[in-house]
Order: structure tokens, then C-alpha cells, then sequence
């Protein structure tokens, strides 16, 4: 009786685990390439949508939670993963299309491109824990407190946008032109990281 169901729910708790380990890499660059073709769009656009990209991977793997009796004798859970995911991002196309034509940014608007964001997600950072206390100094003196903490939040801790916003009470927005800015200011610093 009840020990089967307990040893069946860690059984489901290592097979989601596993899955999610395994595919949101993988979702994300399909997501990324997917809305790039959909929008027509370059990155800049792209960066705007991403937290709620993100979000919209997150859902899909609460749905595989949610069916996961069913699912887990799934023959390609990957692929059952990525058309729930294209098909979450169609209606969020569908929703913001007419949005997105309204707000293409102007040149003069000084919002850096979200290009620098996605392109170079957390590469020149190294991940090593203890080399990152000496980063976080280094963040703090270039991009303040409040920019170094978002940056390595997102960057590092992998945190979303949106946990960035509620803790630091801004727009998700907010976070995404902190994030391009502080990058776009670490490129030029790159040497310090070394």
C-alpha cells in the first residue's frame, strides 16, 4: 500500500529531474531560434520576450508534471516537451504580435541591444564559486550593488528575470536593460575577469 506509492513518487520526482536536466538547454535554443523566425526579428526584440520565453519553458515542465503518470511511458519526452513548448510560444506570439510592431525600439532610444544578453549568456564569467566572490567585488565597483546582484542572479544563479524583478521590485523589463547595460560594461572590463 502506501510504500509502493512513496517509492513511486521518488521514482517520478528522479525522472523529472532527469528530464529537466537533460532538455532546458535544449529548449531554450529551440525556443530562441522558434520566436527569432516567428517574429522575423532580430535579438533586441528577442531580448524582451525572454522572461516570458522562459516562464513559458517553465510551464511546459509543469505540465509534464502534472501529467507525469501518463507521460513518463512517453516514448520521446523531448519531443512532446518541444511541441508543448512551440505551441505555448504561438499563442504568446499571437497575444504580443500587434504589441511588438507598436513598440520596435527607435535608434535613439538607449536601450542596448538584448543581443549582447543571449549571445554571450554567461561566458566570460567563469562558474567556479570561489573565483565568483572576487568577481562580485569586481561587479559591485563596475556595476553597483543593486546591477551586480540582478547580473549575477540572472547570470550565475540562474535565476529569472522575473524572480530578479519581484526581489529588487522593478519591471522584468527593468532587469533586461540592467542586464544588456551591465554586460555591454563588462565587455569593455573583460581584462578584470581574467
Amino acid at each position: 500500500g502506501n510504500i509502493s506509492g512513496r517509492g513511486f513518487s521518488m521514482a517520478y520526482d528522479e525522472w523529472f529531474e532527469t528530464i529537466y536536466k537533460e532538455n532546458l538547454e535544449l529548449l531554450e535554443r529551440v525556443a530562441c531560434s522558434f520566436m527569432l523566425k516567428k517574429l522575423g526579428c532580430g535579438t533586441e526584440i528577442y531580448a524582451r520576450y525572454f522572461s516570458q520565453v522562459s516562464e513559458e519553458i517553465q510551464e511546459a515542465f509543469m505540465l509534464l508534471w502534472e501529467k507525469r503518470e501518463r507521460l513518463c511511458r512517453h516514448q520521446n519526452i523531448t519531443g512532446w516537451l518541444i511541441n508543448t513548448v512551440r505551441n505555448r510560444l504561438m499563442h504568446l506570439i499571437r497575444d504580443h504580435a500587434h504589441e511588438a510592431a507598436h513598440t520596435a525600439m527607435s535608434a535613439d532610444d538607449e536601450n542596448v541591444p538584448g543581443e549582447a544578453i543571449l549571445s554571450r549568456a554567461g561566458q566570460e564569467l567563469p562558474e567556479d564559486a570561489l573565483m565568483m566572490d572576487g568577481h562580485i567585488r569586481t561587479l559591485e565597483r563596475l556595476l553597483g550593488k543593486e546591477n551586480a546582484m540582478i547580473y549575477y542572479g540572472c547570470r550565475v544563479e540562474g535565476k529569472s528575470a522575473g524572480e530578479m524583478a519581484r526581489r529588487f521590485k522593478i519591471s522584468q523589463s527593468a532587469v533586461w536593460t540592467r542586464m544588456s547595460r551591465a554586460q555591454d560594461i563588462l565587455d569593455q572590463h573583460q581584462d578584470e575577469f581574467l
